[in-house]
């Protein structure tokens, strides 16, 4: 299913307007994957679904945004912090891009997206 169609089947015309059926996206979620790239890795990984986005878009305001961590199977933290912009950007254009911490004298450049 895509984007499109999935905000269609919710029955909204923005993204913003779908947070309070997060049921339907209970639903439709597994059908919406969201991919993640992490630039330059070395056993880190970043779990993130569309449900997982749409809880955490409710959970963020604009002063307050999630750090997710994404040190996966590598001996070392990283993590990335995604504000409430971040999470409407995802779901508005598909896509969002940012820098992981800096840990150990370097960061990831991690790209998400909404699989089309």
């Amino acid at each position: 299913m895509k984007r499109r169609e999935f905000f269609g089947a919710m029955g909204v015309v923005t993204a913003a307007t779908a947070l309070p059926l997060s049921l339907q996206a209970e639903e439709c979620g597994e059908e919406l994957p969201v991919t993640n790239v992490i630039g330059n890795n070395h056993g880190h990984s970043l779990d993130l679904d569309i449900k997982k986005v749409l809880q955490l878009l409710r959970e963020t305001n604009d002063s307050c945004p999630v750090e997710l961590d994404i040190q996966g199977e590598s001996g070392h933290p990283h993590s990335i912090l995604l504000s409430h912009q971040n999470l409407l950007q995802l779901l508005v254009r598909g896509k969002i891009e940012e820098v992981s911490s800096n840990v150990a004298g370097h960061t990831h450049d991690v790209s998400i997206a909404l699989a089309v």
